[in-house]
């Protein structure tokens, strides 16, 4: 059960960024909107690449995906297929899950899991842009006691968690973030 929260919390991250084709612009900044929903484009796939929290797995799952397999704008709903390479038994697991986003701080950036899935989840895009995408988990168990509350001025992260962040990344974009990305991921993520 464990690793399937680890699984949503992972696609949650990769759908908010997965709608921005080509764009590079990092709107993440306090005089933009960050919409989670418009990130997220079907048919694409984001590569988990850092994780500010700890789960017991014992290094056993590595190579988290999510693959965007339907989006429905009217309800604001999409299918995420969750893929990971099972060290252990030298598999590739999947599993869909369906995730409801929410009108938060002026955009469709908060995600949560859709009723029937275990264990429910929460989650809010940080950024949408994809080549960095930053995700805080928001009712995960495994943050920090020192988690602090985002400052005022990031309108689109308030109320977030720090320490319970990700860094996902649009697969058919840069292999790894650049310095800029990962300057902001440890400054979501550590501060």
């Amino acid at each position: 059960m464990a690793v399937f929260g680890r699984l949503l919390f992972c696609a949650c991250i990769l759908a908010a960024f997965a709608e921005q084709d080509g764009a590079t612009s990092d709107r993440s900044t306090a005089t933009s909107t960050v919409d989670g929903f418009k990130l997220l484009a079907q048919g694409k796939t984001y590569r988990l690449r850092e994780t500010s929290f700890y789960f017991q797995d014992n290094n056993t799952r590595r190579c988290f995906t999510a693959y965007v397999s339907e989006k429905n704008d009217n309800n604001h709903e999409v299918t995420l297929e969750l893929g990971y390479n099972s060290v252990t038994e030298d598999t590739w697991p999947r599993h869909k899950i369906t995730f409801t986003f929410e009108h938060h701080s002026g955009g469709y950036n908060k995600m949560i899991t859709s009723s029937g899935a275990a264990p429910s989840k929460n989650y809010i895009f940080l950024t949408d842009n994809p080549e960095c995408i930053l995700i805080a988990a928001l009712d995960d168990e495994h943050h920090s006691p020192a988690a602090a509350v985002t400052e005022a001025r990031h309108e689109q992260s308030e109320g977030t968690l720090r320490g319970n962040c990700m860094l996902w990344l649009e697969d058919e974009k840069e292999t790894k973030p650049n310095e800029e990305c990962y300057k902001k991921y440890n400054g979501t993520a550590h501060s």
